[in-house]
């Protein structure tokens, strides 16, 4: 048998252009395939993202209306913690004028004034001490400054008195009514504005004055 180059080398060209043909077939199909699943796989992505989105959109918004309706509700009870401590302030401080008053009716007893006073501070502590934590730091430190002034008061006003339960120190009296007439208004009226302008009653900005050091009655009378 005799060996035909020809064929040998055109078979040859033919099997290699028909694997050529085919090779890039494959690649041009494995490319098609791996664009698209790509494409889809991006798709599948973006979706899911797009879900994950929208839930921690949900989630933010949801705590954002739980932590408003928490900070309404710390706002309104501090509201009523401020409300309430005010209401008692006023009312101590009322009977604490009527019992360092120098000038008073006949049948007016300083005795039961004096208690209704102490009366009035006692239940004015026993809450605001309770509640304290609602009230800013500047506040509580002018209220304090408050409960310490009217307990000197009650020294002064108590320490010696005369059989009807007036004050033998004149001068003592004269300095626990000027604390309680005029040093602790100035107080009580920018502890006023503050817990408006805190309540949103009305605006503003007014710095609570600090109340000056008690004074003994002797230092009083040095003065």
């Amino acid at each position: 048998m005799s060996f035909d180059l020809t064929n040998f080398l055109t078979n040859t060209v033919i099997t290699g252009t028909a694997f050529g043909v085919l090779g890039w077939v494959s690649r041009t199909a494995i490319q098609q395939w791996l664009s698209q699943s790509l494409a889809s796989y991006k798709s599948d992505l973006e979706r899911r993202g797009q879900v994950e989105i929208e839930r921690l959109r949900a989630q933010l918004q949801v705590a954002a209306a739980s932590q408003g309706a928490k900070l309404a509700s710390l706002h309104e009870r501090q509201a009523e913690v401020i409300s309430e401590v005010f209401s008692r302030l006023e009312v101590m401080h009322l009977a604490f004028r009527r019992w360092v008053a120098r000038m008073r009716p006949v049948n007016q007893q300083i005795l039961e004034q004096g208690r209704l006073a102490q009366v009035a501070y006692s239940d004015f502590i026993d809450y605001y001490y309770r509640h304290a934590i609602w009230l800013d730091r500047d506040t509580t430190q002018v209220i304090n400054g408050i409960i310490e002034d009217l307990w000197a008061v009650t020294v002064d006003m108590s320490l010696d008195v005369n059989e009807n339960g007036f004050p033998r120190d004149r001068e003592a009296w004269n300095v626990a009514n000027r604390r309680v007439t005029e040093t602790i208004p100035q107080v009580r009226t920018a502890l006023d504005t503050k817990f408006r302008e805190i309540l949103g009653v009305e605006p503003g900005t007014l710095v609570l004055p600090a109340l000056p050091p008690s004074q003994a009655p002797d230092q009083a009378t040095q003065q």
